[in-house]
């Protein structure tokens, strides 16, 4: 085991290395460039290893979720983005589920790492990593009843709210009907831990939150931004963001054994992306992590054509895609949510019919 670590420890210092080489090579100097433009504010934001919602930062993640980052604003601009991207790419890797087939397992490796959203993600230097980790480790934590697992998962993923706000209001019902009261007293004080030390940027934060500037532009792809494009009436956006969240509580709440799936994840943070006030491509990202990946695993022809759809991109002419894509993604949003939500009521159906099945004594 030890001989192992060290390994991988060897490993990783070559890689990241071999990044950091890599990274000083590219033109980020040029003010033209669109390498790393997310990054740039970010870094920005955390230089020092500080917290700065103001002028010229791009923060608006809330600052309790931003401990894994937070080192990285000590580093330079190029050796913090090659850092960013070698964890972000570790994450992606990690979270493909394993399998004896190994041509599957690549396949399927490959689709993720190389769907334009990813990419995008990477290029652009962003934190989809950190809210993916988050996620699985909230599941896991969940799961396992381990509740400085599950403290961990539910800062980070609070990292990008409007992805996951749905999936925390369904988990922190689950705990309070699955939980004994001490892990839950537990699993409360370690959250509390990792917030009380942000408490002085809170207001910033909220602020910026608030107030963003890319609401309802083009660039927003919430269901909400979508229709508005096209003048639809409030009465009619507000009708469709209820039917689209109570038809996912419904699915995930009728009968529920509660049990939280990737599968029943994904419904939950497509439904999430679908009704928040703004939502933008990268965090196409988490959806096909997290659900996608193993969608395909389990049936290739689905869930070859979600990830042909989603790489669409690659062949649309730029022109064209700065004014269709936000719409387009919001289409493809709501098709995955359909998908997701058609094969959970596939499932409960069976476990319906296995149910009522006489039992032969």
């Amino acid at each position: 085991m030890a001989i192992k670590l060290v390994l991988v420890f060897v490993l990783l210092t070559i890689t990241s290395g071999l990044m950091v080489l890599v990274f000083q090579q590219l033109p980020l100097d040029q003010e033209s460039s669109v390498l790393a433009i997310d990054w740039r504010g970010l870094h920005y934001g955390l230089r020092d290893g500080g917290l700065d919602y103001g002028e010229g930062s791009a923060l608006k993640n809330p600052p309790w979720s931003l401990w894994p980052v937070r080192p990285l604003g000590f580093l330079s601009f190029r050796v913090s983005w090659a850092i960013l991207t070698l964890a972000t790419l570790a994450v992606l890797i990690a979270t493909v589920p394993r399998l004896e087939h190994k041509p599957l397992y690549l396949t399927s490796l490959l689709l993720l790492i190389t769907a334009f959203p990813s990419v995008r993600n990477i290029v652009d230097g962003n934190f989809e990593g950190l809210m993916i980790a988050g996620i699985l480790i909230l599941l896991h934590g969940y799961a396992t009843q381990t509740p400085w697992l599950l403290a961990i998962g539910a800062l980070l993923s609070t990292a990008k709210p409007q992805e996951s706000w749905l999936l925390l209001i369904v988990i922190a019902w689950y705990l309070l009907k699955t939980w004994p009261r001490d892990k839950l007293l537990w699993a409360g004080g370690f959250i509390i831990l990792g917030i009380i030390p942000t408490i002085p940027w809170l207001t910033d934060w909220w602020f910026t939150m608030v107030g963003i500037e890319e609401r309802n532009s083009i660039m927003d792809m919430s269901l909400q931004a979508t229709m508005s494009r096209f003048d639809a009436p409030n009465s009619l956006i507000i009708f469709c963001c209820l039917l689209i969240i109570g038809l996912t509580c419904h699915l995930i709440l009728h009968k529920t054994t509660y049990q939280l799936s990737r599968e029943q994840a994904t419904l939950l943070i497509t439904a999430s992306l679908l009704t928040a006030p703004y939502a933008a491509g990268n965090n196409l990202t988490v959806v096909l992590a997290i659900g996608v990946v193993p969608l395909f695993q389990s049936n290739p022809l689905v869930g070859g054509i979600v990830f042909l759809l989603v790489n669409l991109f690659y062949i649309i002419p730029p022109n064209w895609r700065f004014y269709i894509e936000a719409s387009y993604w919001m289409l493809y949003l709501l098709l995955v949510w359909i998908i997701f939500g058609w094969s959970i009521i596939q499932q409960k159906r069976a476990n319906y019919r296995f149910d009522q099945t006489p039992s032969v004594s």
